[in-house]
């Protein structure tokens, strides 16, 4: 009896959606891929008593992008610190502390399918060091994306 209604429903859903389209697949929603550093993390050469001149404030980067054909979220953690990064250079800080980032990969409904909207939220307290920042994103082994050859449409921060 369960098996009948499920085959029924899903026949409503395509015949609503117009194809044979499967209902859980990332094109017939929002849902998609998410992932993250965990908690706030610092690099280990920066975690001793004397590598830190001084701490300043959190910064926080939002950005959006519209990619085509795959997501690299290692690549777009990449260059999304690099923006908080030059944020902290722009307030004469040198490194990067306590770095967390978060990634939401979506295939929006109106988009084409192999169209995704990656957001990345990275943030970390900016300071100053007598040591080399890392000049890369915290737990990168977390990054999930979906494979392929990834093409940049958009960039929003």
């Amino acid at each position: 009896m369960t098996q009948v209604l499920t085959h029924s429903l899903q026949d409503v859903g395509h015949s609503v959606l117009g194809s044979r389209q499967d209902v859980s697949s990332p094109r017939s929603s929002e849902s998609g891929v998410k992932c993250a550093s965990g908690p706030a993390r610092t690099h280990t050469h920066l975690t001793d008593a004397d590598a830190v001149i001084a701490t300043g404030p959190r910064v926080t980067r939002r950005e959006t992008y519209l990619c085509k054909g795959a997501v690299n979220t290692a690549r777009l953690l990449h260059l999304t610190r690099k923006e908080v990064y030059d944020i902290a250079k722009d307030h004469n800080a040198n490194v990067l502390l306590n770095e967390e980032w978060s990634c939401d990969i979506k295939n929006p409904w109106y988009r084409s399918k192999d169209e995704y909207k990656a957001i990345i939220q990275y943030s970390a307290n900016i300071a100053r060091s007598h040591r080399e920042d890392a000049q890369k994103p915290v737990a990168i082994e977390n990054a999930r994306g979906i494979e392929g050859v990834m093409i940049v449409l958009e960039r929003r921060g």
